[in-house]
């Protein structure tokens, strides 16, 4: 979320029923203002989509995962799932999005999730076997769902502690979500003592995850998503960085992280590419990477906060291995 005054603007989580359903989702492809550069750092932009719906749980998608069929899957901070096939031009860029059908979260027991607090989910990582785990905020935690059994298939809680998350302000919790190895890397919008970030290697079952690391911030921005980059950039990341107030707007970075560094209790690597004005831009908050040549295809999602002001933005960049970063 940009600010907690945002996030009070969002509607009560909805009350559909569990089960997909099909959400008339319109997709209108958009390019950058003649204005705009092409390339951001090793970035080259690949194309964009407005989507746009009227179903009432359509809106404020915080986590975002594509697999290489370009099928995607994401999760709305208002407890709902959104997924659809992306479609590309004849050069490859964005082109449409067909398929598109919604669904609402449920608990460990099936229930549908119906409080906002409940079902702030804002993190996604897919898992093998079409599970995905999802983390939330106000109530920090991490659920795996089984959407090969459909997205009425009840939530399984996480490993059993994560530390230091109950120090979280209730609006910048476990945004960042991504597979690590057997388990899950999980990063927090914000520590508590500002000017960083905090995360965790978290186990998908048994032991309580260690105590949180350090991810450092430049000043204003927050973590908000996160995934592993293809194999051709050495098991490394790509985390996205959003910084906003209402007088400059947004500011979108995106990272390149070490799995060295990682695996070394490290939160590190540089900016590969900060996106501005006059590129339109909203709050993206998720991010997912595929392989794409000999390169990644980034994708990025963005939260409208369900506001008549911003939008739900689906980006494209694509980013050769070799290329300088």
């Amino acid at each position: 979320m940009f600010s907690l005054a945002l996030s009070a603007c969002a509607p009560a989580a909805p009350q559909a029923e569990p089960g997909w359903h099909d959400g008339e989702i319109a997709a209108n492809a958009i390019a950058p203002p003649a204005a705009a550069p092409q390339a951001y750092g090793p970035l080259r932009f690949a194309g964009g989509l407005v989507l746009t719906s009227q179903d009432p749980l359509f809106g404020g998608f915080s986590g975002l995962e594509i697999d290489d069929g370009l099928q995607l899957t994401a999760i709305s901070d208002n407890g709902a799932w959104l997924r659809g096939q992306i479609q590309l031009d004849k050069e490859g860029r964005l082109a449409g999005f067909g398929d598109g059908k919604l669904a609402v979260m449920t608990d460990p027991r099936g229930l549908a999730l119906r409080y906002k607090k409940a079902g702030d989910a804002e993190g996604l990582a897919a898992l093998p076997g079409g599970r995905f785990a999802v983390s939330f905020e106000h109530y920090h935690r991490v659920w795996i769902y089984d959407l090969a059994a459909g997205p009425q298939s009840a939530a399984i809680r996480a490993g059993s502690t994560i530390w230091d998350s109950w120090y979280l302000e209730p609006n910048e919790g476990l945004e960042a979500l991504a597979a690590y190895g057997d388990g899950l890397l999980a990063g927090a919008e914000r520590s508590p003592k500002g000017g960083e970030a905090w995360f965790w290697k978290l186990p998908l079952a048994g032991d309580a995850a260690p105590k949180p690391g350090i991810a450092p911030l430049s000043p204003g921005f927050a973590l908000v998503g996160l995934d592993q980059l293809p194999p051709a950039f050495g098991g490394d990341y790509v985390a996205l960085e959003r910084f906003y107030t209402p007088v400059t707007a947004v500011r979108i970075r995106l990272r390149r992280v070490s799995a060295s560094g990682l695996a070394a209790g490290r939160f590190e690597g540089p900016i590969i590419a900060e996106l501005a004005s006059p590129l339109m831009l909203d709050n993206f908050e998720g991010v997912s990477a595929i392989a794409h040549g000999d390169g990644a295809r980034l994708f990025l999602i963005s939260d409208d906060n369900f506001r008549k002001d911003q939008r739900t933005l689906l980006y494209a960049f694509d980013w050769e291995a070799k290329a300088k970063s």
